[in-house]
Parts: C-alpha cells; sequence; structure tokens
C-alpha cells in the first residue's frame, strides 16, 4: 500500500514537472515573440528615419541671404532659391601652380543643370544651410578633384557679388562668393585627381 501511495506520489511529480516546464516554455516562447516584434519594430523605425534623412541630405539646401550677404534665418532647397532668384553664397577655390604660373581649370560636365560643358573654377560649390565657407571650400576641392589640403592652405581673397539669369529665366543666381586661393609650388599631378561623378543639382 505504501508503495502504490510512492508510486502514485512520484507520477503525481512528474505531471506537476511536465506543467511547469510547458508553462515555463510557454513564458519563455512570449518572451521572445515580444523580443522579436521589438526588434523589427525597432529596425523599421530606424530604417524610416534613415530613408528620411538620406531624402532630406538628396536635397541640398542653402541659407537665404538679404541683400547685403546676412542670414535671413531662412533655408530652402537649392533649386527653389535660384528658381526665387534669392540671395545667397558660395565659394570659388582656384589652385595656382607658383612655379609654372599655371592656373588651375576644369570643364564642367554636360549634364550641369548651369553653364554645362563650360571651363570653370578649380573648384567651386555652394554653401550648404549651416556650413561655413572654409569647411565647404575645402570639401568641395575633395569632392570635385580629390584633393585634400589643411585650412591654412586656403587663402580668402576676397568676397563678389554674381548677379546672373539664365535657361530663359528658369535658373536666378544672385551669390555671394567667397574667393579662395590654394597656391602650390609645381602642378598637381593629374594621377592625384579622383574627379566626381556628375551630379546635376549642385553647382
Amino acid at each position: 500500500m505504501d508503495n502504490l501511495y510512492h508510486k502514485t506520489l512520484e507520477i503525481g511529480e512528474v505531471h506537476l514537472a511536465d506543467s511547469i516546464l510547458i508553462s515555463c516554455y510557454t513564458i519563455f516562447q512570449l518572451i521572445i515573440d515580444y523580443l522579436t516584434d521589438s526588434i523589427i519594430h525597432s529596425t523599421r523605425l530606424k530604417f524610416i528615419h534613415q530613408r528620411s534623412e538620406m531624402q532630406q541630405q538628396a536635397v541640398e539646401h542653402l541659407d537665404v541671404l538679404t541683400e547685403t550677404g546676412l542670414k535671413t534665418g531662412v533655408s530652402k532647397p537649392r533649386g527653389d532659391v535660384h528658381r526665387d532668384g534669392d540671395y545667397h553664397r558660395a565659394v570659388h577655390v582656384w589652385v595656382f601652380a607658383e612655379r609654372t604660373q599655371e592656373l588651375l581649370l576644369q570643364r564642367r560636365a554636360s549634364c550641369k543643370d548651369s553653364w554645362p560643358d563650360l571651363w570653370d573654377i578649380s573648384s567651386a560649390g555652394h554653401i550648404s544651410a549651416g556650413d561655413s565657407s572654409l569647411t565647404t571650400a575645402r570639401r568641395e576641392l575633395e569632392e570635385e578633384l580629390g584633393v585634400i589640403l589643411p585650412k591654412d592652405a586656403f587663402e580668402l581673397l576676397f568676397v563678389y557679388l554674381q548677379h546672373s539669369v539664365i535657361n530663359d529665366g528658369k535658373y536666378i543666381n544672385n551669390e555671394f562668393n567667397d574667393v579662395y586661393l590654394v597656391t602650390t609650388l609645381d602642378p598637381i599631378p593629374m594621377e592625384a585627381f579622383a574627379l566626381q561623378e556628375c551630379l546635376a543639382r549642385r553647382k
């Protein structure tokens, strides 16, 4: 009788243990499902945020200036600035080789929306909203030609205001240009250049 009681008790303990294991497994599975859903949701939100940032970065914004070159506190897409004739700022970088007295020029790509296929400054570009003039000068030289130079290599010569209207009045350029000079002893060798792919929506 005692043996029968102990055997029944053992069977009961097994059933109890099985129930506990099943409950633990169920809870564990719920936790896994919750964490998985959270990770997927978080990843989806991160992807949406990154895509939004990329879309914003793809549209270059410029600071709108007054007629005297002061910031108005407003920024607009580059295309809107030239459509509306807003005052804005850009950089021109001239690279001059002292020993040979040569000035580096580059030819604009045919895909440009302003002055395509024409000979141009060594490097140039708009100053994006919030960026500084010198930072832009260094960035444009690197992006367009693959040339990286320290800040002290850039000498600010002067600022001039350019007025022009092209493309049947669809492109109005009221631009303050910060003109920089980079002087090298010898011309930069051609193999040192890494030319930028054509971006029609850049200067």
